[in-house]
């Protein structure tokens, strides 16, 4: 077997998905050496490096891949999609299993985005939503601390799990809508390495591609009409269907929120860029 080693930016990946992708790997007779960034490394030095061929692969979360990727650079393949739902961790005395998103009225919730906020404004109009500031799970152990609860996605930047006294309710991708690409790691190299893209094409899950393309497209096509970038997800079903989730933000300060489910990929951005045009031109 051959060892490649795989420079890590950006993301705290999960046990579970680099074991995943290491079996993937293990089958084409390559094996990942992962090797972790210890700083936060801005895109464009990423960059810099695979032109310098200080290393040959980055391994990134695919939402901060830029759609419009530098010529020499090229996403060489594409991870299996891990779970990319949003939890919500909420203290037991503010659970009511009968009330939207098991909040109580008033409930103190915490998000980190304008997009976040939105989204739960639209599920439940009675909870109390604020930005998260500085370190929140040092602010929840506080005493006498007025966080109810906090929004966090699967690779959240505090462990949620060590909080006692709250409860982790996994929502439904419907409810609230992850970022394009969320939950794929996407691995870069430079556009002549032929050696190295030739390895990554072996691992490259075209399942995934096939739903992050629809994805990224839709985002990138209808960005002109809205404030925040398309919250956008695409599922592939087991009978090869693909169901669409979609939420936006007009600049008029409209929510528009949708699914659609279709039998062929074909059609579906041009499908979710229509509806928003529309719903934009007809304020």
């Amino acid at each position: 077997m051959t060892e490649q080693l795989i420079h890590i930016f950006n993301y705290n990946f999960s046990d579970h998905i680099l074991s995943e992708i290491s079996g993937i790997w293990h089958q084409n007779n390559l094996i990942p050496v992962w090797r972790t960034s210890e700083r936060d490394v801005p895109f464009d030095e990423i960059v810099e490096n695979l032109r310098c061929s200080n290393f040959n692969i980055a391994a990134l979360p695919l939402p901060a891949v830029p759609v419009n990727l530098n010529n020499d650079i090229v996403i060489g393949a594409l991870s299996p999609r891990e779970n990319c739902s949003y939890y919500l961790a909420i203290r037991n005395e503010m659970y009511d299993m009968t009330r939207d998103l098991r909040l109580k009225s008033k409930a103190q919730v915490y998000i980190n985005t304008d997009v976040e906020y939105e989204q739960l404004k639209c599920l439940n109009s009675s909870i109390d939503i604020h930005f998260s500031h500085g370190d929140i799970l040092k602010k929840i152990k506080q005493n006498n601390s007025t966080i109810d609860a906090v929004l966090y996605a699967k690779h959240a930047s505090f462990n949620a799990h060590e909080l006692t006294g709250f409860q982790h309710i996994a929502l439904h991708v419907s409810e609230v809508i992850p970022k394009a690409g969320a939950g794929v790691i996407a691995f870069l190299c430079h556009k002549d390495d032929i050696h190295t893209r030739q390895l990554l094409k072996s691992v490259h899950q075209k399942n995934t591609a096939a739903c992050t393309n629809i994805e990224r497209l839709s985002m990138e096509k209808v960005q002109s009409f809205l404030k925040f970038p398309l919250s956008v997800h695409i599922e592939l079903n087991h009978h090869s269907h693909y169901s669409a989730y979609v939420f936006g933000v007009l600049k008029s300060g409209n929510i528009i929120k949708f699914n659609r489910t279709q039998s062929t990929s074909a059609g579906l951005v041009e499908y979710i860029y229509t509806k928003i045009e529309s719903e934009s031109l007809n304020l």
